[in-house]
């Protein structure tokens, strides 16, 4: 009976590995998706229309943007955001590793580390093809709304 019990407690590294995997394949996309939400959400904000139509008319023309967004930001968000969800991925999965469950916590204070290095080291400006982005208004709510959809998920997935 012993013998079962520790084949049962066993830990398999496949499991951490499609942890890694998961976070790393979806984080870019999430983190694509909550940053142009963030910027539809900060242009419906900043924006003062006069009317309501002027309001509906703006709302459609930021959601054809974003969708627009969405196809020609995909590049961009892997080649930004690959290296990032793997390592939040990867704390993500040695947690689970250790304790059995994907820790909201952990994972989370993994993507703002994953965040903060850069800030501290190079500033809160940085380029990408051309365009000069914030850490700190753009990429931080994308970095932890990628995290909080890919932990959402992988703690579905990975039960």
């Amino acid at each position: 009976m012993e013998k079962a019990k520790g084949r049962q407690d066993r830990r398999h590294w496949g499991r951490s590995v499609g942890i890694v995997a998961f976070f790393a394949a979806t984080g870019p996309l999430a983190g694509l998706a909550t940053f142009l939400l963030w910027f539809v959400l900060l242009g419906i904000v900043s924006g003062t229309p006069a009317s309501i139509s002027d309001l509906a008319g703006g709302v459609l023309e930021l959601l054809k943007i974003a969708v627009i967004g969405m196809f020609f930001g995909v590049p961009n968000a892997y080649s930004i955001g690959f290296p990032a969800a793997a390592v939040v991925g990867l704390v993500a999965a040695l947690w689970e590793w250790r304790f059995r469950t994907i820790s909201w916590l952990a994972a989370g204070g993994a993507a703002f580390v994953v965040w903060l290095v850069p800030l501290l080291y190079a500033g809160d400006r940085f380029a990408a093809d051309g365009v000069t982005l914030s850490r700190t208004s753009g990429m931080l709510p994308a970095y932890i709304g990628a995290t909080i959809l890919c932990t959402w998920a992988a703690r579905r997935i990975f039960r």
